[in-house]
């Protein structure tokens, strides 16, 4: 992915609040966009790159779907010092985490509202996310709630 603009997070948190009241949609594509790029900008200290990820997560637009599906392949660090999910049985330690990894675990958590994946598996977002494009994000996150076994 090419770079768009080089930003700051606070850059980013800017671009997020002020297109959060009604933007045009490329506008908030955008913003969406240079933060997904944030994930894995090396510039930036470690806890900016986690705030950008937050900020992502916090998202009520389903724009930042395409954004994040599109990263999935990004191989660059995102978090050196994650924690892996304790589902996982990592133990605890920590490990690398990529922005593509990155993403992948921001899409389960926006499209499941936070909730921990559980009978909800996406195998390949793409294709998911044609089927799923038309629909509200609470649309989406009525579905999964039920595939993934919540009332």
């Amino acid at each position: 992915m090419g770079v768009r603009c080089r930003i700051g997070v606070s850059a980013a948190i800017l671009a997020f609040v002020s297109c959060s009241s009604e933007p045009p949609a490329d506008s908030l594509g955008t913003a969406l966009y240079d933060l997904v790029y944030a994930l894995g900008d090396s510039s930036l200290p470690v806890e900016e790159r986690r705030a950008a990820a937050e900020m992502i997560a916090a998202s009520t637009s389903t724009q930042v779907i395409p954004a994040l599906i599109r990263s999935l392949r990004d191989k660059r660090v995102h978090d050196p010092e994650a924690l892996p999910p304790i589902s996982s049985g990592g133990g605890g330690r920590s490990y690398s985490e990529s922005v593509g990894q990155a993403c992948e675990r921001l899409l389960y958590r926006i499209v499941l509202n936070g909730n921990a994946p559980r009978g909800f598996k996406v195998d390949k977002w793409g294709p998911w996310w044609e089927e799923n494009r038309n629909k509200s994000l609470t649309a989406i996150r009525v579905e999964a709630a039920r595939q993934n076994g919540s009332p």
